[in-house]
């Protein structure tokens, strides 16, 4: 009796140890492409599968046309639960059951979400009462108002969106310019959003290039920093740290290596580094005051893109994994979706490709090889979810 108990936890043993030898990694990609005709658009929702870095199969999940709830802008949408994709306009397309959880008429103005909760800002058009909305993106149903007002994603929300770069990162405080009249320079003002309170922490701030005019030049480009700090610059390449109680500090300066066409900016990559475009991308270094060469954008799970330094290469982008290259590609498209073992881009076959894609390229850590995908209408990614 025991040695037949034994060897059926074996065979059991060996069972299980066999599917999971053999149990296949299946992830899907999900891609926009636009049919323009005279009058008419058509947007399509493609879903890629992949197996074990194998592409296996392409289905049209859903074809949108004009006068239907159409994704404006699939560019930057994010996938949560990996099952609700969100687009940058607000609009809520369920995955699983292929269908959209919230359309978002032309009424809703997008601030962001919360966990399970997206906000929308409605104003009043078409019967409906104007304030801030929050819908449960789980649950589904109509979006519902906010009735108090004293909450403080109300008083975010009657500021900006919540992504705004304005806010601190906890949300204690607002950050943003003012243009006094007349003026050649922009002042940095603070709010405190509990209370409402405004007060100025810096002035005589510049920007030399990019859009503006003498009345009205352009503002400089500024970051938060731990600490209650925000980044900015008193002149293109002259950067400052100020904080809520206007204590100013020199960084650094810089000296550009190219021709500016654009207002230096400043930003954060996904790996949290502070980089300053300054003609070219700089690291900065905040502890030793200096700033690098940047040579390479990570892009998330171990993947990068070279960063453009002449103006010859705008359009040719090198991809590494684990610092290794493992492709070249023509593209005029900022597009990545990356995800555990996979990478995809629009790609185009010819030089200099304008703004024209021939389709996407996917590459794997599974199969280490590049399997290209004809999309000629890229109307951008959704993202990867895995089964």
């Amino acid at each position: 009796m025991k040695t037949a108990r034994y060897l059926t936890i074996i065979f059991l043993t060996i069972i299980i140890f066999a599917s999971v030898i053999n149990a296949e990694d299946i992830d899907y990609l999900f891609v926009g492409e636009m049919e323009q005709g005279i009058g008419k658009s058509h947007q399509l929702i493609y879903r890629l599968k992949f197996e074990d870095g194998d592409f296996t199969n392409i289905e049209e999940l859903h074809h949108l046309q004009n006068g239907t709830s159409i994704f404006n802008d699939l560019r930057d949408a994010i996938i949560i639960e990996n099952r609700y994709a969100i687009a940058p306009a607000g609009q809520i397309f369920d995955l699983q059951f292929e269908e959209f959880r919230y359309g978002q008429d032309y009424s809703d103005g997008y601030l962001g979400y919360d966990g399970f909760y997206s906000y929308y800002r409605r104003y009043g058009q078409w019967g409906k009462r104007r304030g801030v909305y929050y819908f449960d993106i789980a649950i589904g149903r109509e979006p519902i108002l906010i009735q108090d007002r004293s909450a403080t994603i109300y008083k975010m929300a009657n500021i900006s969106y919540f992504d705004d770069p304005g806010f601190s990162p906890d949300y204690r405080y607002y950050a943003f310019f003012k243009w006094p009249t007349p003026s050649i320079s922009n002042e940095l003002w603070i709010k405190e959003v509990e209370t409402g309170e405004e007060w100025i922490i810096a002035e005589d701030l510049h920007t030399g290039a990019g859009s503006g005019s003498i009345l009205h030049p352009p503002p400089p480009s500024f970051i938060w920093l731990e600490g209650y700090r925000i980044l900015t610059q008193k002149d293109d390449g002259i950067l400052i740290t100020v904080n809520p109680n206007g204590n100013i500090r020199n960084l650094l300066q810089i000296n550009p290596e190219k021709k500016l066409y654009a207002s230096p900016k400043f930003e954060l990559d996904n790996n949290g580094n502070i980089v300053y475009t300054y003609g070219v991308p700089y690291l900065i270094d905040l502890e030793n005051r200096t700033a690098a060469e940047y040579l390479w954008k990570p892009l998330g799970y171990g993947f990068e893109v070279n960063t453009v330094r002449k103006e010859e290469d705008i359009y040719f982008k090198t991809i590494r994994y684990m610092g290794e290259v493992i492709g070249e590609w023509w593209s005029s498209m900022p597009d990545f979706a990356v995800d555990e073992n996979y990478i995809a881009l629009p790609y185009r076959d010819e030089e200099f490709p304008g703004s024209a894609v021939d389709g996407i390229a996917v590459w794997s850590a599974h199969t280490e090889q590049w399997t290209k995908i004809e999309l000629d209408e890229f109307n951008g990614f959704l993202g990867w979810i895995s089964e």
